[in-house]
């Protein structure tokens, strides 16, 4: 059990964060895959970007209200969107694999370690 949940955590804060800069990175070096790029890989990058955008802005809102109670209906709202976010870049991500981009791979690895943080932060509550 430890195994599995090292995974999730090194998936969800290492590998996941990792893969979505680096993903941006490479597509706003590379001038010319900007016009060409497919649409699909770049929804599911927008997906995963989405996803981490949630979780920054749940953490600032949960600070500035002195924190969510147990099983908090706007928490549980908060952890579903981040969740379908993350399942939608992973679906976004997978039929964009199919054509030829600068990057077409990596968007997987950040929404594969987005639904990681989700999973880790849903199996906290």
């Amino acid at each position: 059990m430890t195994v599995l949940f090292t995974i999730l955590i090194a998936g969800g804060f290492v590998i996941g964060p990792v893969a979505l800069v680096w993903s941006w990175v490479r597509l706003l070096r590379n001038r010319t895959a900007i016009s060409k790029f497919p649409v699909i890989s770049f929804l599911s990058l927008l997906c995963a970007t989405a996803s981490a955008l949630l979780a920054i802005g749940s953490a600032v809102y949960a600070h500035h209200i002195g924190g969510f109670g147990f099983s908090d209906p706007r928490l549980m709202n908060i952890y579903r969107d981040g969740l379908y976010l993350s399942l939608g870049a992973i679906l976004f991500s997978l039929l964009g694999v199919f054509r030829r981009s600068s990057i077409r791979w990596l968007p997987i690895g950040a929404g594969i370690g987005s639904l990681f943080f989700w999973i880790c932060l849903a199996s906290a509550e």
